[in-house]
């Protein structure tokens, strides 16, 4: 797990996988203050909700899908 940043601060985490999604998509995940309100924010900016808010033991998650097909992962922790 990557240590919250300062206040104000930003963070950054990258993995390793095996092999692509199909799509190709670039993967990039953002840490968020409160997913709820970014999923509602996502869609009234044509976005598209791919995974629904999904609760994890200490946090959540979501993908969402930029109008050009790209997947966001929103982390709240």
């Amino acid at each position: 797990m990557i240590p919250l940043p300062a206040e104000g601060g930003a963070s950054v985490g990258s993995m390793q996988l095996d092999q692509m999604r199909a799509g190709g998509s670039p993967d990039a995940s953002v840490r968020v203050p409160e997913l709820a309100t970014m999923l509602a924010r996502t869609e009234e900016l044509i976005g598209k909700v791919v995974v629904p808010k999904t609760q994890m033991e200490s946090s959540a998650f979501a993908f969402i899908a930029a109008p050009d097909g790209n997947l966001i992962g929103l982390q709240q922790v």
